[in-house]
């Protein structure tokens, strides 16, 4: 009996173990390869995998604006609407490659089941492209949950990109 329980316990030890390893392995070394990997998509729209995943094909203003805008590769900045009184400031943490992978990977993260996940707030929340074109911020941050930010892309990619505001 002993022997059976030691036997257990070991593996159990062991298996720990290896879970542990594969974490380390996981957010070491995958993650920023993965990073590395997919900054070189991002200019790189795959519409096919797009329609893959997410099951209509991405607005050709979307698409413009991936391959277009100069803020793109930007990482933890805000795009401001000057055009509302007073203008709205929107958190952009980064945006994410449109390939079947990274669609993938944003989807299950912020829960996005009918749209495009196309950048991160940094705080939870997901800009999503929507089958009409519309852009919005899904947050549980925001009243509702969802708040309109841009009627299409081309709109979005009008907005300016400044330095975030010092609080």
């Amino acid at each position: 009996m002993r022997e059976v329980i030691g036997i257990v316990v070991g593996g159990v030890i062991v298996a720990g173990g290896l879970l542990f390893l594969g974490v380390i392995v996981r957010f070491s070394i995958v993650a920023p390869w993965h990073a590395r990997v997919a900054a070189r998509r991002l200019r790189q729209p795959d519409i096919g995998g797009v329609v893959a995943v997410c099951g209509f094909a991405p607005p050709p203003e979307l698409v413009d604006l991936y391959r277009t805008a100069p803020f793109l590769e930007r990482n933890e900045f805000q795009l401001v609407d000057a055009r509302r009184t007073p203008p709205a400031r929107w958190e952009i943490y980064g945006f994410y490659p449109l390939s079947r992978g990274d669609l993938r990977e944003a989807r299950t993260a912020h829960r996005v089941r009918d749209g495009i996940p196309i950048a991160s707030d940094g705080d939870k929340g997901c800009y999503v492209v929507l089958p009409g074109g519309a852009v919005v911020l899904r947050s549980p941050s925001v009243p509702g949950r969802e708040r309109a930010v841009a009627a299409t892309a081309a709109e979005l990619k009008s907005f300016d990109a400044v330095e975030p505001a010092v609080d």
